[in-house]
């Protein structure tokens, strides 16, 4: 049995160096949601945050002159200007969508830091929207659903990677108008569930990836 209890004291005292190890990193993640817990604390209620790539677009603009000179000594100058913009690859980003009380505005963390983006975002076309749900896709955020004067929302709105909301048309409605819904994303596609519409919900919707 001796044999046994020091086997044992030696496994605990693994264990206890292995943690020692990770505490540090332990220390991290826990600063890290502390500081996300903050800003949606002082964010808006209601609302959505979600990870998304490539929301803030960078522009440069390029000025070129060229001088022509005639034999008549008379000079023509001639001024191209060109904008490029551009996302940086690999870039993500947390936002912080409308909810009630915002006037539609939207906020954006760059991550890792959280610390606030370097453009702004414009206003959700809705202004005052809260209680939707909401995904990160290829084409940029998709909200859907909510609650929006005085009624509950069917219509969706995508966040385009060049920072233009896109509404119904083109985007397409939900089946059901509804908010304060649950929703999550997996392999096949975006499963919408539940919700209130001057009642309970209890129906389903599933949009499939295409």
């Amino acid at each position: 049995l001796k044999d046994i209890a020091l086997s044992v004291e030696e496994k605990v005292d693994s264990i206890d160096k292995e943690m020692n190890k990770l505490s540090p990193i332990t220390q991290t993640v826990e600063k890290k949601v502390d500081k996300i817990a903050e800003k949606l604390n002082n964010h808006i209620t209601d609302s959505e945050a979600i990870v998304s790539p490539a929301l803030c677009p960078t522009t440069s603009t390029t000025t070129s002159s060229t001088t022509t000179i005639s034999t008549a000594t008379i000079s023509t100058t001639t001024t191209t200007t060109s904008t490029t913009t551009t996302t940086s690859p690999g870039s993500q980003f947390l936002l912080l969508g409308p909810g009630a009380g915002s006037s539609g505005q939207s906020e954006l963390l760059s991550l890792p830091s959280l610390s606030p983006a370097s453009c702004s975002l414009p206003v959700h076309p809705k202004g005052d929207m809260y209680a939707y749900v909401a995904t990160s896709t290829q084409d940029g955020p998709l909200l859907c659903g909510g609650h929006h004067s005085s009624s509950y929302q069917a219509d969706c709105h995508l966040l385009a990677h060049d920072g233009v909301w896109l509404g119904t048309p083109p985007m397409q409605n939900m089946l059901t108008r509804r908010g304060y819904s649950a929703a999550i994303q997996f392999g096949l596609g975006w499963w919408v569930t539940g919700g209130y519409n001057r009642e309970y919900l209890a129906t389903t919707e599933m949009w499939y990836n295409r």
